[in-house]
C-alpha cells in the first residue's frame, strides 16, 4: 500500500479522474495508461519537484497526494480504521506517543510550505512502537522509536523545567547562563553527553520542537 492509496481509502475518496497519458508516474514509478500531465496537477509555483523521480505523468492514485492543500498546510494523521484528521502542533507529541491503529501515517507541518511526505510514499506503518513519520523542515522520513523517544522527552522536560531556552537546547547548551542552569541539575553530566549526541538526530529536533513545558 502506498501513501496515496492509504489516503484515498481512509478518506473514502474516489480515484482521481482518469487521464489519457501513457508513461511512468513521477511519484510511484509505476507504468500507467491513464496518466495525468503534471501541468494539470501542479502549478508553476510548486516547490517539491526535487521529490519526484523519473517519469512524465502522475498516476490516478498518486494524484491524491497533490489534490488537497490540507496535506501541505496542516499536520495530519491517517489510518484505515480511524480515518483522516488534522491536528494543531500543540498536540503533535500526543499523536506521536499515541498513533492510531495500523496501518497509519503521520505528518507534522511547520509553516505549511513543503510536501516532505512525498518522500515517504512506501513508509506506511504497521507498528505503533517503531514507525516512520515526516516533519516539514526535514526532507527525509524520521524513525520514531518509543524507547529512544521516551528518554528524549523526559530529558527535554527536565531542561524546560530548568528554564533553559529551546534555542540553547538545540545548540547543545553553550551560553554561560544556560550552562549554569544545566549544572544545577542532578546528573547534569549525563544530560550534557546526551545532548552532544542528540543534537544531530532528526528525532531529537522534532522532540525539542513539539515538547511543551
Amino acid at each position: 500500500m502506498t501513501l496515496g492509496e492509504l489516503l484515498q481509502r481512509a478518506r473514502s475518496r474516489r480515484v482521481a479522474p482518469t487521464g489519457t497519458l501513457q508513461g511512468r508516474c513521477l511519484i510511484c514509478q509505476r507504468l500507467t495508461d491513464c496518466g495525468i500531465p503534471p501541468r494539470k496537477t501542479v502549478s508553476a509555483n510548486f516547490t517539491a519537484w526535487s521529490q519526484f523521480l523519473g517519469g512524465n505523468c502522475f498516476c490516478p492514485i498518486c494524484v491524491e497526494l497533490l489534490s488537497d492543500d490540507i496535506y501541505r498546510k496542516k499536520s495530519w494523521v491517517v489510518s484505515l480504521k480511524d480515518g483522516f484528521k488534522t491536528f494543531p502542533n500543540d498536540e503533535a507529541l500526543a499523536h506521536l506517543l499515541d498513533p492510531p491503529t495500523p496501518p497509519f501515517f503521520l505528518h507534522i507541518a511547520k509553516r505549511g510550505h513543503k510536501q516532505t511526505w512525498l518522500a515517504a510514499l512506501y513508509k506506511i506503518n504497521y507498528s505503533r512502537d517503531s514507525y516512520f513519520f515526516t516533519y516539514e523542515p526535514i526532507d527525509t522520513p524520521i524513525l520514531f522509536d518509543r524507547t529512544r523517544a521516551g528518554l528524549m522527552i523526559d530529558t527535554m522536560k527536565i531542561l524546560l523545567e530548568a528554564k533553559i531556552p529551546k534555542r540553547e537546547i538545540r545548540a547543545g547548551i553553550t551560553e554561560p547562563s544556560a550552562v549554569k542552569k544545566l549544572m544545577s541539575l542532578n546528573g547534569w553530566e549525563d544530560i550534557y553527553k546526551r545532548l552532544q549526541i542528540w543534537r544531530y538526530d532528526p528525532l531529537w529536533e522534532v522532540i525539542v520542537d513539539v515538547t511543551r513545558a
